[in-house]
């Protein structure tokens, strides 16, 4: 039996890509010594592409049995992206914290997704102009 099938070794390369470009948007957070950085990104990457897998495949043997519809837990991950996000973003006297890293981890999820569901070019290019805007920007101190 042979364990790295042509399926396997596609889902493998899957997850190391999403935790890979989520992953730079971390390295730019880390750069700029905020809380969350690459493994945290990475891990919301990886988390959601292997839901969006689970979403598009575990569930082939029940569409048109029942209402299953795959993308409800797709909408879930974002749902619950939020919750982590609030938990980022603080109050500091009128100063607010964290709304840049939690805008991020949402959009390191929605990267992992776009992977899992194989829109390459989609993660890339979005991951491209994250780390333009998080990085350069910042730089440039244009918040």
């Amino acid at each position: 039996m042979d364990f790295f099938t042509s399926e396997k070794t596609d889902i493998i390369i899957k997850l190391l890509l999403a935790v890979f470009l989520a992953g730079i948007i971390g390295i730019e957070r880390q750069r700029a010594q905020k809380a969350a950085g690459f493994r945290t990104y990475g891990l919301v990457g990886l988390g959601a592409c292997m839901l969006t897998l689970v979403s598009i495949g575990a569930f082939d043997n029940y569409i048109g049995l029942t209402s299953f519809d795959p993308s409800r837990i797709i909408s879930n991950i974002i749902v619950s992206i939020g919750f982590i996000g609030a938990g980022i973003i603080f109050h500091q006297g009128i100063k607010v914290e964290g709304l840049t890293t939690a805008a991020g981890i949402w959009l390191a999820a929605i990267i992992g997704i776009t992977v899992g569901m194989e829109l390459y070019f989609l993660a890339v290019v979005g991951t491209v102009i994250a780390f333009i805007i998080m990085g350069i920007l910042r730089k440039l101190n244009l918040d």
